[in-house]
Parts: structure tokens; sequence; C-alpha cells
């Protein structure tokens, strides 16, 4: 949903794009008669921050929230920010005054838990990236290819203060991702991945196809099912390219795992080479989208803190211990799982039928 810009009063020349479903959306995943809230009529303040209009910053925001059976939102918090403070700020602000239609089971209104959307400030004259900036990224590239992983992540970290656009924070996302895979820390590249959704319009396509492929190979590679299976519509041409028999092979093998009584033995890892993009708070945590309802821990390596579960219509905590098995009602509607616990620390989930 974008804003008309003509009702900003002095922001004649901002917009502002409301409602995308953010990567980490517990909600994209529809189950049974469960419908989706979807946005109704907003009170819009002015909300482009002033102080980042005038100096032409873009970004985006995603917030978790409740949108309750009346379609009002509460308990909203950030889940993940691209850019400066003001627009989580403002972000926020525009979103109290939300109306929404509220989600449906069974045809009847219910509030609707841990909700997740992107909202992007972008500029309706966006340069796209500042040449210098590009020369800059052309310049990692050529680090990343020689394989001077130091030098390249040092050059980007000098160029993320400077970045204003949309265009740059994903570009310099995904030179992240490529580095991480790099080391064989596959894991913080995928989260720097996930921040990626929705980015089809700033990258070339062949280069939006290397990035899809790069994001499935790797949630196949963790076992991640539900991960995965968000990232297929996306792709126009799997199966076209050399190496798409194997992703495909990957994904069949493990869709037939789930669909069978065989638990699913998933690997886990608290982060510890977090940046503010991918671990938006103090406390790092690895998530995880259930595919059946039965859970617990194994294998423990370090020390891990808490369990919650960011379901539709519940929010729970527990200890995070080995050898405890939990299963998730169906009447919590489907659900997110987050582990947190000192950075380092790995972990066995298994996920499984009762």
């Amino acid at each position: 949903m974008r804003i008309n810009p003509a009702t900003l009063g002095p922001l004649l020349a901002a917009a502002f794009m409301a409602c995308t479903p953010a990567k980490a959306d517990p909600q994209s995943l529809i189950q049974g008669n469960y419908e989706l809230p979807e946005p109704d009529s907003c009170a819009v303040p002015n909300n482009y921050p002033t102080t980042e209009y005038n100096k032409s910053r873009e970004g985006w925001v995603d917030l978790r929230f409740t949108v309750k059976a009346d379609g009002s939102v509460t308990d909203i918090e950030t889940a993940a920010i691209m850019g400066r403070d003001a627009f989580a700020e403002q972000a926020t602000r525009w979103l109290r005054n939300c109306r929404f239609k509220p989600a449906l089971e069974n045809g009847k209104p219910v509030d609707a838990q841990n909700i997740v959307r992107r909202f992007h400030y972008r500029m309706d004259m966006s340069a796209g990236a500042d040449r210098g900036i590009r020369t800059r990224l052309l310049e990692v590239n050529g680090m990343i290819q020689q394989g001077k992983l130091d030098e390249a992540e040092a050059a980007l970290d000098a160029i993320e203060p400077d970045a204003r656009y949309i265009y740059e924070f994903v570009h310099i996302l995904l030179r992240r991702a490529s580095i991480m895979a790099l080391r064989d820390r596959t894991d913080i590249a995928l989260l720097y991945l996930w921040q990626l959704s929705s980015s089809n319009e700033f990258l070339e396509p062949e280069e939006y196809g290397r990035y899809l492929r790069m994001q499935l190979q790797l949630e196949l590679k963790h076992g991640l099912l539900n991960s995965a299976l968000w990232t297929l519509p996306h792709f126009k041409d799997l199966g076209k390219r050399p190496g798409d028999d194997k992703l495909v092979t990957a994904l069949e093998k493990l869709k037939t795992i789930a669909a069978s009584d065989q638990p699913m033995l998933i690997v886990g890892r608290i982060p510890s080479e977090c940046r503010g993009i991918i671990c938006p708070t103090s406390t790092p945590s690895w998530d995880y989208f259930p595919v059946r309802r039965t859970l617990s821990l194994t294998a423990i390596e370090g020390n891990l803190d808490q369990v919650e579960g960011r379901c539709a219509h519940k929010t729970f905590k527990m200890k995070a211990e080995a050898g405890v098995t939990w299963t998730i009602p169906a009447s919590w509607g489907q659900c997110a799982i987050r582990i947190t616990g000192a950075p380092g620390s790995s972990f066995k989930l298994i996920d499984e039928n009762v």
C-alpha cells in the first residue's frame, strides 16, 4: 500500500510503502480456515521523518504487533531496522493509528498475535545508489573474488555509514551474505539473505536469481523446510539453470521426510557474529518455523536461555533444556520458535509427530 504523497503536507516528494510481509512473519504460512488480518483504513500522520527526508535517507523497518479482533493494533515492537532509528519511531507512531480487517478463524474475528510487517521508507526520486558507493561496491566484488574476505568486510564497514538508499543497503547485505557463506558461516549468511525479502527491484535479474539460489541452497542444507517453501514462489526459472537439479532433488527429499513419520533433526546455533540488522536486540537468537508441532532439544553445547514460541493466538516461554518435549496445541495457530542463549552455543532440535 503506497500512501499518496500529496496528502502529506510538506513532504510532497516522499512515499511510504506499508505492510509488506517480512521474511520473519510466521503468519505467512496460512493453516486451516485461518485468514490473515489485512490493512483497512489508517490515520496517516506526516510519516517520513523530516530529518531523514531532508537528507534523502531511505530505509525499512520490520514491526511485530498484535491485531485485535476489533481491528486495533497493540504490542508493537521493532523486529529489525535498516537505516536510522527515526524510521522505527515514525512507523510505530503510524501503526498505532492503523486499523485492520481482523483475522478470521472459521469466519469469526479473532486476535492475531505476532504479525510481522515490513515498512519501507523510500524517496519517490530515489537515485538508487551514489556513484561513489557503486564504485566502492564493485571494488568489494573484486576483493571477494580474490578471497580477500577480511578486506572486503572492512570495506563494507566503511561504506555502510555513508549509505542512504535502499538499493545500497540491499547490495551491502548481499555481499555480507556472500562473505559469510565463503567463511562457512552459512547460518549467518542466511540471516543476511532473509533481510532481502522483496529486493528483486533492486537487483538485476541475473543477480536476483543467484541470490535466490544461494538462499534456497542454504535453507535446504540446514533442513529449514518451511523457510525453503517460502522462498520457492519467488523463483520464475527454477530447474532451468546448471545445478538446479540438485536443489530440486534436495527439496523433494526434505519434503518426503516431512511427510513421513521420520523425525526431522535440525542443527541450530546462537549466532556469534551479529550485526544490528540481523540481531536487532541485545539477545542473539536462533529462529525456526516448525513443520510439525512436537519439538525437543538435544546435544546442547554451551548455554541456552529460553525457548519462545510466537504463535498466531499465543506467545509462550519456557526454559531451554535438553530432553524436554513440548507439543504446540493446534488451537494456537502457526508458530515461529525462537531460542536464545550465549553466542556460539549449538544444539539440535527434533521436529516430529506424536
